[in-house]
């Protein structure tokens, strides 16, 4: 990574193609982000970054509830692959967690998109070591955040009318 990171792109880091091998790159990179946060090689910097100790703190709980968030959902899928459901009220339940879970997906994305937007109106950022003009890469950015949050939202919708419809059903039981 050299000295400092400026413009690194955690989207470009090898994340491996196993399970193992993204864990052990994970780990590298929160055991990174500890190192940076005690300080280690500062002097080399030439400056004492502001701030700096929020901002890791800030990355490495989004990246743990990030992280729990989305294995909790993949224990989810793969209990409901392995084992089905037995009632329709566990259904029900699920489709009720997988709206909320939805709804607040598209609030984060908005939640995401407001900080950039802040960020750039205090002239806090700029473009990566690619040279593309910040300009378009905030187009970009608008417009596939824009266009993830609808589609959030629109599950979020189907996700509850179809909550609603499974909430109808009832359980025969043995009565065949």
């Amino acid at each position: 990574m050299g000295r400092g990171a400026v413009g690194f792109d955690l989207a470009e880091f090898d994340w491996g193609e196993t399970e193992r091998a993204r864990a052990r790159a994970k780990d590298f990179v929160l055991r990174a982000t500890a190192l940076a946060a005690s300080g280690h090689r500062w002097s080399e910097l030439g400056y004492h970054p502001p701030r700096v100790h929020d901002y890791l703190h800030r990355f490495t709980t989004m990246e743990h509830k990030a992280e729990d968030a989305a294995r909790s959902l993949a224990g989810l899928v793969g209990e409901l692959q392995n084992r089905g459901i037995e009632h329709p009220g566990e259904a029900c339940h699920i489709y009720g967690y997988l709206t909320r879970l939805a709804a607040d997906m598209r609030t984060a994305l908005d939640s995401i998109g407001t900080s950039v937007q802040l960020l750039q109106d205090e002239g806090r950022l700029m473009s990566d070591f690619r040279g593309e003009p910040l300009d378009e890469v905030l187009e970009r950015f608008t417009e596939h955040s824009a266009a993830a949050q609808d589609l959030a939202g629109g599950l979020a919708n189907k996700l509850s009318k179809t909550h609603s419809a499974v909430g109808d059903l009832a359980y025969a039981g043995d009565a065949r």
